[in-house]
């Protein structure tokens, strides 16, 4: 998972080099649900101009890369892309 600034590029970010993290329903976190275990901070949901829910942690929209295959990987982590630089999300733990 990765957040991108300056967040005013968040509402040109399209797929597909860094796909949304999208919820059709709300994630672990959100409205009361219980807080995901091992990672700190607050989970919660926006709305895109395209009317899908995107995930957001922080306040921060996550997006997936579409160079990583499988878990584990950052591929996408400190890059300079598409106007923004791109951080990957790290759990302890």
């Amino acid at each position: 998972m990765y957040t991108v600034s300056p967040l005013a590029l968040v509402s040109t970010v399209t797929p597909p080099t860094w796909p949304v993290f999208s919820a059709a329903v709300p994630p672990t976190g959100v409205a009361g649900a219980p807080p995901a275990p091992g990672i700190p901070g607050t989970f919660g949901t926006t709305t895109r101009t395209d009317g899908t829910k995107q995930v957001t942690w922080n306040g921060h929209p996550l997006y997936t890369y579409v160079a990583d295959s499988g878990p584990g990987q950052a591929h996408g982590n400190n890059l300079n892309l598409n106007g923004g630089l791109w951080r990957e999300i790290v759990v302890n733990g």
